[in-house]
């Protein structure tokens, strides 16, 4: 599988945003979390979990956009800047920013988009929710 330093093909980086994008930006939201009698030692933790995967997503998405762009890419490069520019602009502990996000990721892969539309046609099907 390829890395951040060694993509070079859309799909290589689709599939590395993809990633990043599914672990990461959950993980944020779950620490984004504030518990009601949440001690320092534990706020403190938190914010640096947060912190330390805010700083691996954007870090990784800005890797895989350079990697687009150097292998000629420019048109998928500018798509994943989009996903770049949200993580650094908005507040990703926010639940409503960290669904704009996966919803943008969506409309902006092709292979995600497929993946989304036939599990809703699958629960359509099967008359799942």
């Amino acid at each position: 599988m390829a890395s951040v330093l060694t993509c070079t093909t859309p799909k290589e980086g689709w599939a590395l945003v993809g990633h990043f994008i599914g672990n990461l930006v959950p993980l944020i939201g779950l620490y984004g979390e504030v518990g009601e009698d949440e001690k320092e030692e534990g706020k403190n933790k938190r914010e640096r979990v947060i912190y330390d995967s805010w700083t691996k997503l954007a870090g990784n998405l800005y890797m895989v956009v350079r990697r687009m762009k150097s292998n000629g890419h420019d048109e998928e490069a500018a798509k994943m800047q989009q996903l770049l520019d949200m993580v650094t602009d908005f507040n990703l502990t926010d639940r409503e920013v960290r669904k704009a996000v996966i919803d943008k990721y969506e409309e902006l892969d092709a292979v995600a988009r497929g993946f989304t539309e036939e599990l809703a046609r699958l629960r359509a099907e099967h008359k799942l929710q």
